[in-house]
């Protein structure tokens, strides 16, 4: 299983109810296939910096998922054939831990070479 990020933009008519059933859906077709949903966030309805279907607007909803990357194909699938759907994209999302990077130390020419004991 494989952490997926998937943004979903709806028309900006869509009723609640029809909204609710479509993300249903999209729930129902990840569960299907062995997925689960980690994170749900609506952020509303916002402006789409270009037109898509003669829309400037869209409902946005970002999910966080896991799922076999089989499974994704099946649900972009199951994505492109919701009318109230204007675009969706779902990404793989890399989670690493972030090491700090270690500073290197540049010696001068003259703490280099050992001075030369004197002797006595």
């Amino acid at each position: 299983m494989r952490l997926y990020e998937g943004l979903i933009i709806f028309v900006p008519e869509a009723t609640v109810e029809a909204r609710k059933k479509h993300l249903e859906f999209f729930e129902g077709l990840v569960a299907k296939h062995g997925g689960a949903i980690r994170n749900k966030a609506e952020w509303g309805k916002k402006q789409i910096g270009y037109a898509i279907k003669k829309n400037r607007d869209g409902y946005f909803v970002v999910y966080d998922f896991d799922a076999a990357p089989a499974a994704v194909r099946e649900i972009e699938r199951g994505l492109l054939l919701e009318a109230d759907v204007l675009k969706f994209m779902i990404t793989l999302k890399i989670v690493k831990a972030i090491k700090p990077k270690k500073k290197k130390i540049k010696k001068s020419a003259a703490a280099a070479k050992p001075e030369p004991a004197a002797a006595s």
